[in-house]
């Protein structure tokens, strides 16, 4: 396997929540300088690009490093990153008709649709769904993840509810464990 790429559309957020950090005053560049590689600090001089493939390594530096200087370590910061970006992919009506279609078949045809938005924005990594929705229950397996970074998963968390949300007529609660150093396992409970 080749370098670990993900897609822009994913990388924006963080470079511009990196940059706006640095522009009012709450870090540094000598923060920046001393904690990321020179190869991040590169990206934080573009506007990525939604459609090109980046270096999955730096996004997992920069997000890991607002998860330490906006975030304070906290778990719910990173989900919360995870189901903002959700929100955004429903408002940017970009992927309006898999997200319609999966609100009308229900809450399975939306876990394929999350394997899907998964596929497209990473190169690398094999999801499968094990279950369904309708034992309130499943999970979604990732295989071939040795270099997904932890925060990367954990924000997956947040993104998956909010999508699942929309289907499942009750909240959902997702949690995700590694198994395996290359093995993850989203688990999906329906409540209520």
């Amino acid at each position: 396997m080749g370098i670990p790429h993900i897609k822009g559309i994913a990388l924006m957020s963080v470079v511009d929540d990196v940059t706006r950090l640095l522009e009012s005053g709450h870090i540094t560049q000598e923060q920046l300088d001393a904690e990321l590689k020179p190869e991040d600090l590169e990206l934080l001089g573009e506007s990525p690009m939604p459609t090109l493939w980046y270096s999955l390594a730096s996004y997992g530096r920069l997000l890991d490093f607002l998860w330490t200087h906006e975030g304070n370590r906290d778990r719910d910061y990173l989900v919360k990153r995870g189901a903002d970006a959700a929100e955004r992919i429903l408002a940017s009506g970009i992927y309006a008709k898999v997200v319609e279609t999966a609100e009308k078949w229900g809450g399975d045809q939306m876990a394929k649709a999350i394997i899907g938005f998964s596929k497209s924005f990473y190169d690398f990594m094999d999801w499968h769904l094990l279950g369904s929705l309708a034992d309130d229950h499943f999970k979604i397996e990732v295989e071939e993840a040795e270099d997904y970074p932890e925060v990367a998963q954990i924000a997956a968390e947040g993104f998956m509810r909010v999508l699942m949300g929309r289907t499942a007529e009750a909240e959902v609660v997702v949690s995700s464990h590694r198994p395996a150093s290359d093995r993850v396992v989203f688990e999906l409970r329906r409540t209520g």
